[in-house]
Parts: C-alpha cells; structure tokens; sequence
C-alpha cells in the first residue's frame, strides 16, 4: 500500500474511533460504569477492523453476521440491562 492510502486509511481510523467514542458518550447513562467507554471503544475498533479482515479473505456471510451477533451480546453485557 503506499504511502498517501495508508495515511488516508489511519485519518479515516481516527474519525471512526471518535465517533464510535462519542455515540458511546451520549449512552454512557446506559453503560454499567464510566470505565467502560474507552474499553469498549477499542473492543469495537478491534471488531471492526477483524470484520473488514474477514470480509477481504471471503468468509461467508452467515458466519459474518454470527460474530456481528456476538459483538452485539458483548456490548449488551456491559450495559446495566444485560443489553435488553
């Protein structure tokens, strides 16, 4: 990859990051503890860039929105419903 993509694809890391912060900022009333913004900030960047992974070696679809599905329960088990 050259130089000029890799720098694009890392601005564009950073502004997922901060958005993915601040729509977790506006549920913090939600979440189980303050603590759990920055955690899950970068559980889900770490779920978003191994989905864009699995994608680009072609997995299945299926399996794709199986581990969605997952990443989804996690999120819910951090929020002081249990995520219902």
């Amino acid at each position: 990859m050259d130089k000029e993509l890799w720098e694009q694809f890392q601005g564009l890391q950073f502004n997922w990051e901060d958005q993915i912060r601040d729509k977790l900022v506006q549920c913090q009333n939600e979440l189980k503890g303050p603590g759990e913004i920055e955690l899950l900030t970068g559980y889900f960047m770490l779920i978003f860039e191994g989905l864009y992974e699995m994608v680009k070696f072609g997995m299945p679809e299926e399996k794709i929105f199986k581990l969605i599905e997952v990443s989804l329960e996690a999120l819910g088990s951090r929020m002081k419903t249990g995520g219902r």
